[in-house]
């Protein structure tokens, strides 16, 4: 593939903000999906025989109503496609585990959550993990084949083939800044106070030594779940695979992150907070999910997501207390965005026809959609005279993932979100700067022996870094010989070979 060059790399956020246009919705909360057409017709249901499919998501679960939720979901999908699904909706701190055991045994499933940042695409496809979608997208969810603007399809490509399913979402991807508003006012901090970097939150960490309690954590920062547009870096393979370039860096040099001076200064400044009491340490060490220290208000700041319209009102909804989510970086536009939020299926699903008409059904059908989002209409949220919907705090279901599961375009727009969130959402992706490698996908196959070696590495050693746990100077030479060994130089070539060919080089 060669590089597409100049007033292109324009033109293509054109197309994709276009093509969000087609996804849009009025203040009504309807989307603008046709849900009358693709694969799943009532007439055509009839001669479908019954089948059952497994999806696996990852998500605060579990909920007190999950299974009423589900069952509601499973009148829709029967109706449909004649399918029954079981919702394998787990714990984020158990999800990747999970998967990598499944995967493994090759047990029965036929959907799983993938991205670059958990449960690694390239990694599973390179493994055989995922199904290739190029001839059933078409055939059975042309609809959602339809929306997504052909060049977010050409970002999912391995080796020319489609292995994940696209969330239609947001895709310029903004580092974000997270905050309980109770919080953060006691410190000073406003609405409109503006962070230009981590490193401005020193004064107020210091501070808050003096005003909450010891269990309160001052900051969690991981670099994998947070740090890339932060730093200015692009992740190729994924965040647990070396290979990365900067983002202002228009010959797209390929290095090592974990190699990089940002990366270095992110291990000293937590080993130097430890010390100073602003991170959990050994609390956040031990814990097999850090979200929930996040989730029950444990935490003053966090660096993860991404920020976008309407934020602060989609997290105050879930956590029911107000919530603030500041923008830490430019806003850029990537590939590593688009592939941020995908479902694959299963390489050896028995219905991949049907676990497809599942994912187009879920895409085009907006009362499946928001049952799955939000839970019962008067049961777990109140739909509103204008339209908007608003959460009912403490109803036994409440995930808080619109972009987890499909398009977000199809969902209720949250009460306090500007009703023309979309609209905003638009001029973000127009105004957002392009990577360098936009469109590039990377095939692994050649390395994806090393890139398993690096990423067990990276698993073993990062939460050190991350926490400050441990004689953390000497833990990162280990680290950085045990890369060596396991073959991260050879998958910076590999990458780097693979962008030359496709910018012409």
């Amino acid at each position: 593939m060669k590089r597409i060059k100049g007033i292109l790399s324009i033109l293509l956020i054109v197309i994709l903000v276009f093509g969000f246009a087609g996804c849009s919705k009025d203040n009504n909360s309807d989307s603008g999906a046709d849900t009358s057409k693709g694969a799943s017709t009532d007439e055509g249901n009839k001669e479908l025989e019954h089948v059952n499919l497994t999806w696996y998501y990852p998500g605060s679960y579990p909920f007190k109503d999950q299974e009423l939720v589900f069952a509601e979901a499973n009148k829709i999908i029967k109706e449909k496609i004649n399918a029954t699904v079981e919702f394998k909706a787990l714990p984020w701190g158990e999800y990747e585990d999970k998967m990598r055991v499944v995967m493994g045994a090759d047990e029965d499933y036929d959907i799983a959550f993938t991205s670059n940042w958990f449960n690694n695409y390239h990694s599973n496809v390179a493994m055989g993990a995922y199904l290739p979608l190029n001839d059933l997208l078409p055939k059975y969810a042309p609809t959602l084949y339809k929306s997504v603007p052909e060049k977010f399809w050409e970002a999912t490509k391995v080796d020319g083939q489609i292995y994940g399913l696209v969330n239609y979402q947001i895709s310029a991807r903004t580092a974000a800044l997270n905050m309980k508003k109770e919080n953060v006012e006691k410190l000073g901090i406003a609405k409109d106070t503006v962070f230009d970097s981590i490193d401005d939150l020193e004064p107020y960490l210091e501070k808050a030594k003096g005003i909450f309690p010891p269990d309160m954590i001052p900051i969690l920062s991981e670099w994998r779940m947070s740090l890339q547009e932060a730093v200015g870096q692009e992740w190729i393979a994924g965040a647990s695979i070396p290979g990365a370039i900067y983002l202002n860096d228009k010959n797209a040099k390929v290095f090592n992150q974990f190699k990089s001076e940002e990366f270095k200064k992110h291990v000293e400044r937590n080993k130097i907070w430890v010390e100073k009491g602003y991170l959990g340490g050994d609390a956040l060490f031990s814990a097999k999910d850090t979200g929930t220290f996040v989730n029950q208000g444990k935490v003053i700041f966090s660096v993860g997501g991404t920020w976008k319209p309407g934020v602060d009102e989609e997290e105050t909804a879930r956590r029911g207390y107000e919530f603030w989510v500041k923008p830490l970086s430019d806003a850029y536009v990537t590939t590593g965005g688009i592939i941020a939020t995908m479902h694959a299926i299963n390489s050896n699903s028995k219905n991949p026809e049907r676990a497809m008409m599942l994912m187009e059904l879920m895409n085009t059908d907006v009362e499946l959609y928001n049952i799955i989002a939000y839970g019962i209409e008067g049961t777990h949220y109140n739909k509103l005279e204008d339209g908007t919907v608003e959460v009912i705090p403490d109803a036994g279901y409440n995930p808080g993932t619109l972009w987890l599961h499909a398009s977000t375009f199809n969902a209720h727009i949250m009460k306090g979100m500007p009703l023309d969130v979309w609209e905003q959402t638009k001029k973000i992706n127009l105004e957002a700067q392009a990577s360098p490698l936009l469109g590039f996908s990377f095939n692994p196959e050649s390395v994806s022996a090393e890139m398993a070696q690096c990423e067990s590495v990276v698993n073993e050693f990062i939460k050190s870094f991350d926490f400050g746990v441990g004689d953390v100077d000497s833990l990162y030479e280990k680290f950085v010989e045990k890369l060596d060994k396991a073959g991260a130089q050879t998958i910076t070539d590999e990458i780097q070979r693979q962008i030359d060919e496709w910018m012409g080089k």
